[in-house]
């Protein structure tokens, strides 16, 4: 039973094994799959027992697990029962769950929507509450922005602006904001910017203001190249505008509308008055430039990033602007001294105009830190001087000839003017005509160390003092009166003798010394010039006054004769002046015999030119400094053949007068004439002598009787009629033979003359004449071996021919006069 049994089981499971997986499925249908794969009809009853077989073995084995399952499907039933009243259970609460759901869902909905309703309401009433804040503070800031405005807080105005700017944009829904517009605001902002940043940067300079300007410039976004061209264009304006100003207050033509214009209308008396103010103004411009340039160098290092850059931008150009600045500043002043005709007006105002220009080229030179003289004002300056200077020197010989041909040759008083010591004063004072800018490295060092130079009234002397303005009115009728035997109660007494035309001669050399001072590059020129005002006046003088230089006994330096016949040429040299050779004395003077041969004329002539000659002495020192080395040799050689001679040339004119009360020719005759050669005892004098004596005291007595002249002028005149006679003795004792005996009575007659003159007149000979008088008779006496020593140290006391004589008329021997004859002959 056991064996068929498991026959039966490997049946089925082989059976159950040959069952195509689709048997398996949920949804298989065994006859939809029997006629889906139909054989062919042979084939066909093995298929259905086949699949007879197949359904049979799997309903019985359905059939066997079902009954061995049966209890398990017991035990699973009762739990589906129970679960199922579970279920039921479970449905109804779920209805009764989903019904309290659906009216709870009902109620809340209708509740939510109050709320929601509630706080959306809230909502809106908190955003309208903030946009009424919001538009509450838009005006709130545009009052502060006008605050800010005011206050020139230019920084806080912008953000201020932005800040006002975007609530009017973020509330431009409102019907009260929509026609808000900040366009007003802004623009008032940019212009007062832009204004106060022109005011800044100029005068004075306003550091604080400046950078607030930039700062707020730079937070609206403004290019770094307007800025800059805003600051370029007003410093520009600045230097227009200022200068425009000043001619108009000053010029005559209110209405011209050009600068030149304006300057035409300018009046001399205002020249200088306004050109120093359009220099103060522009050197203030410089140092605001300059303060600018110190903001920048001092700020730039703290600075980062952009702002930085902004800032270097501005150092970088402003710096470079100066040189242009000083270009407009030249053209301006250009145009100035151009309108007004400098070069025909007085020669004050022109001589301090030049000193301003000068001064302030060397400012400007400080300012750009170069010497370029890129507008040629300094090169107009030398042309305008030299066309001033050619008109004023040839009127000047114009008028010192037309003073000489009426000068009456009479004293004058000059008051405080004592040896020159006025021209001394006013020397010192011209060292200090100008100011040096050497020294300062910039703008801002000299302007913090003297202040603005254009506003010191004291540096730049507008006029030469007065005592050195021309006087054309000045005569001899000024002249004080004297009492007693010529003394003065004048101030003639005090100072040296000269006429009306010495005194504007010393007057005209100050005025040139000035120009020399002031226009340096013409100082030769000039010089020049001022020499051949000196020669004229001499000439004149000498020609007017002076003996023939050959009269007897006159003795004259070899370099006073080199001068007297150079001079003509040298004074007619330039033909600045006309008809100089038909200068004649005047009229009014007289020279004759009955005038006593123009005494005074002649002596005040002489004093005239000792006065000239220490003005000249007085000027040398200070003049060569502003000669060229090239022309130092001619310049020396003036003073040395020229000026230093004079005072031998005073002499001489003086000599030239003596001659006349003694006559040279009969007075070295008569002494000539007597017997030198004589062996026997000297009479106590010769009778030329008493002759001698003679014309002394009728020359004194007809002095005491004119009783016009000063007490100095008196001693001048017998000290020369006593140095004359003196000169004729000597030329009378140059003999060629002489003996002992005739030198002695040589010496006796000139120890009377002395004596007899000193009680006739109480005056006595210089002592320097006596000396010159003593030595050369004494000379008679000197030793063989030391002869040609004592001519070489007197050989410019005394003509060639007098020492001829002496050596001819003395004791020594033949060798001794032939070797001394030698050595005169190389004198």
């Amino acid at each position: 039973g056991d064996i068929t049994m498991s026959s039966n089981e490997s049946s089925s499971r082989k059976i159950l094994d040959s069952l195509e997986p689709e048997f398996y499925d949920k949804d298989f249908d065994p006859m939809v799959n029997f006629w889906k794969d139909l054989p062919h009809p042979d084939q066909q009853p093995a298929l259905i027992r086949q699949r007879k077989e197949q359904l049979n073995r799997v309903t019985g084995e359905l059939s066997t697990l079902v009954l061995h399952s049966y209890d398990s499907f017991a035990v699973a039933m009762e739990k589906i029962e129970f679960l199922s009243v579970e279920l039921q259970q479970a449905n109804a609460v779920c209805i009764n769950a989903k019904s309290g759901v659906s009216a709870a869902k009902q109620d809340l909905s209708v509740g939510g929507m109050s709320i929601l309703a509630l706080v959306k309401q809230k909502e809106n009433y908190k955003t309208i509450i903030k946009s009424l804040i919001n538009i509450k503070k838009i005006d709130q800031l545009r009052r502060s922005l006008l605050e800010c405005i005011c206050e020139k807080a230019y920084p806080n105005a912008v953000m201020l602006f932005k800040e006002c700017d975007q609530l009017i944009q973020d509330y431009s829904s409102f019907q009260c904001v929509q026609g808000m517009n900040l366009k007003g605001e802004l623009s008032d902002l940019k212009k007062k910017m832009d204004t106060d940043l022109g005011t800044c940067v100029v005068i004075p300079f306003n550091e604080k203001l400046y950078r607030n300007v930039l700062d707020a410039n730079r937070l609206l976004d403004r290019s770094e190249n307007r800025v800059y061209d805003k600051i370029r264009k007003r410093l520009s304006n600045a230097v227009i505008l200022s200068t425009r100003k000043i001619v108009k207050s000053y010029s005559t033509l209110k209405d011209g509308k050009k600068f030149v214009s304006l300057c035409k209308g300018v009046q001399k008396e205002d020249y200088i008055s306004c050109c120093r103010e359009m220099m103060f103004s522009m050197i203030s411009i410089m140092y605001s430039h300059r303060s600018l340039m110190l903001f920048h160098q001092n700020i730039n290092d703290s600075l980062e990033g952009g702002r930085k850059d902004f800032y270097l931008y501005l150092s970088e150009n402003i710096d470079k602007h100066k040189e242009t600045l000083w270009i407009d500043m030249q053209r301006t002043i250009r145009y100035y001294i151009a309108a007004i005709q400098l070069e025909t007006t007085q020669i004050e105002i022109f001589l301090s105009i030049i000193n301003l220009l000068y001064m302030f080229i060397e400012i400007g030179e400080v300012f750009t830190n170069t010497e370029q003289d890129t507008f040629k004002l300094t090169e107009t300056i030398e042309t305008l001087s030299r066309t001033f200077y050619n008109n004023y020197h040839s009127n000047r010989l114009e008028d010192i000839r037309t003073m000489l041909e009426h000068e009456t040759w009479g004293p004058c008083p000059i008051g405080s003017v004592n040896d020159i010591s006025e021209l001394n004063i006013y020397i010192s004072m011209t060292k200090n005509i100008r100011i040096s800018m050497n020294e300062f490295d910039n703008i801002s060092d000299l302007i913090d160390t003297i202040g603005n130079p254009f506003d010191i009234d004291a540096a730049i002397p507008k006029k030469i003092p007065n005592n050195f303005q021309e006087d054309p009115d000045l005569t001899v009728n000024e002249v004080d009166e004297y009492d007693g035997r010529g003394r003065s109660n004048s101030s003639s007494e005090r100072g040296p003798i000269v006429t009306p035309t010495a005194i504007n001669l010393v007057k005209t050399i100050a005025k040139y010394l000035q120009l020399i001072i002031t226009l340096k590059p013409l100082a030769m020129d000039i010089f020049n010039g001022l020499t051949q005002v000196f020669h004229l006046y001499v000439w004149v003088n000498y020609s007017f006054f002076g003996p023939i230089i050959s009269m007897p006994g006159l003795h004259t330096s070899k370099r006073l004769r080199k001068s007297l016949k150079t001079m003509p040429s040298k004074m007619r040299s330039g033909n600045n002046i006309s008809n100089i050779g038909n200068i004649s004395l005047s009229r009014t003077v007289d020279i004759s015999q009955g005038n006593l041969y123009g005494m005074v004329a002649r002596a005040v002539a002489g004093e005239a030119i000792v006065f000239i000659r220490d003005a000249f002495i007085t000027i040398k020192e200070i003049t060569k400094t502003f000669i060229p080395d090239d022309n130092l040799r001619d310049y020396n050689q003036f003073f040395v053949f020229s000026v230093e001679t004079l005072g031998e040339l005073s002499s001489i004119i003086y000599k030239g007068f003596a001659n006349h009360i003694v006559n040279a020719d009969q007075t070295v005759s008569m002494i000539k004439e007597c017997d030198w050669m004589s062996n026997e005892t000297p009479m106590p004098y010769s009778p030329y002598v008493d002759k001698l004596i003679g014309y002394v005291q009728d020359f004194t007595q007809t002095i005491d009787s004119r009783r016009r002249i000063s007490k100095k002028l008196e001693e001048n005149i017998f000290s020369s009629v006593l140095s004359h006679i003196a000169d004729c003795m000597i030329e009378g004792f140059s003999v060629d033979s002489c003996s002992p005996p005739g030198r002695a009575t040589m010496s006796l007659d000139f120890r009377s003359f002395q004596l007899a003159v000193l009680e006739s007149t109480n005056l006595q000979i210089r002592p320097e004449i006596v000396r010159k008088v003593e030595d050369y008779i004494l000379a008679y006496y000197e030793q063989e071996e030391v002869l040609d020593t004592w001519i070489s140290q007197n050989k410019r006391r005394y003509k060639k021919q007098q020492l001829v004589a002496l050596l001819s008329s003395g004791p020594w021997d033949m060798k001794v006069k032939r070797k001394c004859k030698k050595l005169l002959g190389r004198i």
